[in-house]
């Protein structure tokens, strides 16, 4: 996007001091032609990814977490039956139990908070990309609207005002000239 808006402003400035006013305004309404087309493909991709997002971000959620789960219940389910036994056929005491279930409990909390950590990352990720693409749309419609003004021929207001402000500034320029000239000749004598 970056690119894009700096080859546009670049383009335009360079055309812009080289051509007539109907010109510019022939060449700002082109590239604003092609700035809308620009914002519609930026739309559709927002759109689509929205879509995309809303559609798939339920599925992966239940699928993981059933993935997830159904395995942890799978472990507990195994290990219980381990510990059972092997407490049953005096392998191990019961102290024993208590330290293996303890430390089987705190893998399962670190595996489930994982889990969880990823899916904010991916939902994080997501809206920077939503975000960007937001974001290059504003500019997009910002320049647009910039290059669709510059279309327009002036009027006759804005002409009067920019004249007045040239005649000021000449007047300001004619004083300064003036007083410098008498600066001179009075150095001078």
């Amino acid at each position: 996007m970056k690119t894009l808006v700096s080859s546009t402003m670049i383009g335009l400035a360079l055309l812009l001091s080289g051509c007539s006013d109907q010109q510019a305004r022939d060449y700002a309404l082109k590239i604003h032609d092609i700035l809308e087309d620009y914002q519609n493909q930026i739309k559709h991709n927002l759109d689509s990814e929205q879509l995309a997002y809303e559609k798939l971000a339920g599925i992966y959620v239940t699928e993981k977490h059933r993935d997830v789960f159904e395995s942890l219940s799978s472990e507990r389910i195994s290990r219980t039956g381990a510990l059972s036994a092997a407490l049953v056929e005096g392998r191990i005491q019961a102290s024993a139990v208590s330290e293996d279930l303890q430390k089987y409990a705190s893998e399962d909390f670190d595996r489930v908070q994982k889990i969880y950590a990823e899916e904010m990352d991916a939902a994080s990720s997501y809206e920077k990309a939503l975000n960007s693409l937001t974001a290059s749309a504003k500019k997009a419609s910002d320049l647009s609207k910039i290059l669709s003004e510059l279309g327009k021929p002036p009027n006759l207001v804005q002409r009067g005002e920019a004249l007045s402000s040239w005649a000021q500034e000449f007047q300001k320029e004619d004083s300064l000239q003036s007083c410098l000239q008498i600066q001179s000749a009075y150095n001078v004598a």
